[in-house]
């Protein structure tokens, strides 16, 4: 069941891409994307690994690599986990 999960959560975000428009700072190691009220925001930390986080509309730290524990090892993958952590989140708003 799990994997059916996964397949229509990686499917919805490939078909919701268009809503996540990043935006740097000038030194390309800090990221933001606002969605619905919602923060998505990634950092190139030491030790080359990058951190993840969604603030909800309130700016309380809804989500991130602290409270999941799952540090990323690029930009890419850490956009991807905060989109991901953006879409959990909406869904429970939803509900």
């Amino acid at each position: 069941m799990s994997k059916l999960i996964s397949y229509f959560v990686n499917k919805l975000i490939r078909m919701s891409k268009n809503i996540f428009n990043w935006n740097s700072n000038e030194s390309k190691d800090d990221f933001t994307c606002n969605v619905e009220g919602f923060c998505l925001r990634t950092e190139a930390m030491q030790n080359d690994v990058w951190w993840w986080c969604v603030y909800s509309p309130d700016g309380e730290q809804s989500i991130s690599s602290y409270t999941n524990g799952e540090w990323c090892k690029t930009l890419d993958e850490a956009r991807d986990k905060a989109e991901k952590g953006y879409l959990s989140l909406s869904e429970i708003k939803v509900k």
